[in-house]
């Protein structure tokens, strides 16, 4: 008997070079979505996508703290979707 695994195809990259923002922002909720949940997702939102930097709003200073502390794993799991170095740096900014 075949596994689930071995039924269901290997996750394809979105896009294979350059992604334009609303791209990377669809990603990025994505994962947001998937790390910190529902409540993390309404806090966390993409803002901006500049020279390889995602700036990203949080509600407060606990979202602003997770988010710092998990940028790299954020940072991997974004260009992992997107399959390429996309995303370099991710920074948080304050609510306007």
């Amino acid at each position: 008997m075949r596994s689930l695994k071995q039924l269901l195809p290997e996750r394809q990259p979105i896009v294979g070079g350059e992604a334009d923002e609303q791209t990377v922002f669809f990603v990025c909720r994505r994962v947001i979505q998937e790390e910190f949940g529902a409540r993390g997702s309404e806090n966390i939102t993409p803002a901006v996508f500049r020279e390889k930097k995602l700036y990203v709003s949080s509600a407060g200073s606990l979202w602003t703290s997770e988010v710092l502390l998990r940028k790299r794993l954020l940072q991997a799991r974004i260009n992992a979707v997107l399959g390429a170095e996309t995303v370099l740096d991710i920074r948080v900014r304050k609510p306007a």
